[in-house]
């Protein structure tokens, strides 16, 4: 009698798995924000509220890529931290702000290796926040690099 594989060996192209099944999950919200002047004193004014992943010159204009400091548990969480901090702002770096040709609170995303779907609500209380401050939303999805 010939031997049978189990059903549940778990291999991937022919090569032994060696990590879990991941499933996608929401990270966090970065606030990106792209202008002609320098942003650090906005930045500054945000002060410990955030993260500064970039600040500088990109192409032709000004950019900041900034995290919230400390976690949160949703995008709606997220953006609702975010105006909150915005809307505290003193006159100069509101002025900042205002001029930025673009206000983006970018929600990401971790794709899982597994085939089901994911849903990620964000309030209708979040798209006001960020509609009054003329910002936009944007979803990243970050790849889960299996093949």
């Amino acid at each position: 009698m010939r031997a049978r594989r189990s059903p549940y060996a778990n291999r991937l192209k022919g090569k032994q798995r060696t990590r879990a099944i991941q499933a996608s999950e929401y990270l966090t919200v970065d606030l990106d924000i792209f202008a002609r002047r320098d942003l650090r004193p906005l930045v500054e004014a945000l002060g410990d509220n955030v993260l500064v992943h970039f600040v500088g010159r990109r192409g032709g204009g000004r950019v900041a890529i900034l995290g919230l400091a400390g976690p949160t548990e949703s995008p709606t969480d997220a953006i609702i931290r975010c105006s909150r901090v915005i809307d505290r702002l003193p006159v100069g770096a509101r002025l900042l702000w205002k001029q930025a040709l673009r206000r983006i609170f970018n929600v990401g995303i971790q794709a899982g290796d597994d085939r089901g779907t994911f849903e990620l609500a964000i309030e209708n209380k979040a798209l006001s926040a960020a509609a009054r401050h003329r910002a936009e939303i944007v979803v990243t999805v970050y790849g889960s690099g299996v093949r």
